[in-house]
C-alpha cells in the first residue's frame, strides 16, 4: 500500500519545450524510482508549436504515472499550475520547470521516505546552469532601492561594481525561491490563493511568496542539485521582455510598494533613460536575465528594435489598472 505522506505529485507546464521535456522526466523520475517514492507527473501542455504533444503522448503510453493534459490556449505558467495542482493525487506537488534536469535528488527523496516534509516549509534547492555553475535561485522581496537600480540598468552596466559592493546570499531568509523548482504541500498553496492569472509569466512566484508569508511559512533550501537552462543568456522574445516588465509594475502596484502613479512614472523616467542610451548608440543588456543565465550572448536585437520594445512595454504599463 503507498504511504500517502511520501508520494509527491511533480506539477510541469510545458510550451515548446520538446528539447528538455523527456530529460527532465526521466532525470527527476529515475530518483524518486530508485527510492521507491510514489508519485506522478502532471503535464500539461500549453498549446505548444513544437513537437511537444508528441512527445508527451509516447512518455504517457510508456508511463502510467504521466497524466498529460493538453490545451487548445496558452494558459501562461501561474494560471497552469493552478490546474495541475487542482487535479493532484498526493498532498505535496512538486512544481518543476520543463527546462530542467534532476543532478541529485537524495535529500529530498530521504526526507520523503521518513515523512519529514513539513506541512509548513517551501523547499528548493541549489539551481546549476548548464556548466554546472550555481544559478542564482534565491531573491530579496522588492524594495524602490533595487528596482531603481534595476530599471535604470546600474546592476547590469557597472555589474562588476554591484556584486563587490551589494555581497548576495545564498540563502534570503526574508526572500524568495524561484518558480523553476519548489516543493510544497497542496493545500498551502491552495490556502494562499495560488498563482494570481494575472501574471501570465514572470514574477508570479514573488506574488505568491508575498502571500505565503503572510500564512507564517518556513523556508529550506535542500542540497540537491538541479540544472535549469533557463533561456540561456541569449536575451529574450519581445513578448517575454513585455511580459517581465509589465509584470514587475503589477507585482509593485499590487502589493503596495507605492502608489501606481508613482511606479509607472519610475517606470517612465527609466525607459525613456535606457531610450535616450540607444539613441547615443550604446549597446545596453536589455534581457532582465543577462547576469543570471551564464552566457556570453547577450545582445541581440538592434537598438532601433529595442527602442520600439521599450516603447510598447512601457504603453502597456501605463495602461495598468489593477484592482487587487
Amino acid at each position: 500500500m503507498e504511504n500517502m505522506a511520501q508520494a509527491l505529485s511533480i506539477v510541469i507546464v510545458n510550451y515548446n519545450g520538446s528539447a528538455f521535456l523527456e530529460n527532465c522526466l526521466r532525470s527527476f523520475g529515475g530518483f524518486l524510482d530508485l527510492n521507491n517514492i510514489a508519485h506522478e507527473f502532471l503535464i500539461l501542455d500549453n498549446a505548444s508549436t513544437d513537437d511537444s504533444v508528441e512527445i508527451i503522448k509516447r512518455i504517457a503510453s510508456e508511463f502510467l504515472n504521466v497524466k498529460p493534459v493538453f490545451s487548445e490556449i496558452n494558459h501562461g505558467f501561474g494560471s497552469a499550475n493552478n490546474i495541475l495542482i487542482e487535479m493532484a493525487a498526493y498532498a505535496t506537488v512538486v512544481l518543476l520547470n520543463n527546462d530542467t534536469l534532476t543532478i541529485d535528488l537524495q535529500e529530498l527523496c530521504n526526507k520523503a521516505k521518513n515523512s519529514l516534509l513539513e506541512k509548513n516549509t517551501i523547499y528548493s534547492c541549489s539551481i546549476l546552469n548548464a556548466d554546472h555553475s550555481i544559478q542564482k535561485n534565491t531573491f530579496s522581496y522588492p524594495k524602490v532601492f533595487n528596482i531603481l537600480i534595476d530599471v535604470f540598468l546600474v546592476k547590469k552596466l557597472f555589474y562588476s561594481a554591484y556584486k563587490f559592493l551589494f555581497k548576495e546570499r545564498l540563502q534570503v531568509l526574508n526572500g524568495y525561491y524561484s518558480g523553476c523548482y519548489l516543493v510544497m504541500k497542496a493545500d498551502v498553496f491552495k490556502k494562499a490563493g495560488g498563482f494570481d492569472p494575472d501574471f501570465f509569466f514572470y514574477h508570479e512566484e514573488c506574488d505568491l511568496f508575498l502571500r505565503l508569508e503572510k500564512l507564517g511559512i518556513q523556508k529550506e533550501l535542500l542540497k540537491d542539485r538541479i540544472v535549469h537552462y533557463g533561456s540561456g543568456g541569449i536575451g529574450i522574445s519581445d513578448f517575454a521582455f513585455k511580459n517581465y516588465y509589465v509584470n514587475l509594475a503589477r507585482l509593485l502596484i499590487k502589493n503596495h510598494y507605492g502608489s501606481a502613479d508613482l511606479i509607472k512614472l519610475i517606470f517612465k523616467i527609466s525607459f525613456h533613460f535606457r531610450i535616450l542610451l540607444l539613441l547615443f548608440g550604446f549597446k545596453i543588456p536589455y534581457s532582465p536575465f543577462s547576469h543570471m543565465y551564464k552566457s556570453n550572448a547577450i545582445f541581440q536585437s538592434s537598438n532601433k528594435q529595442l527602442i520600439a520594445l521599450h516603447k510598447e512595454t512601457l504603453a502597456q504599463i501605463s495602461g495598468l489598472h489593477y484592482s487587487k
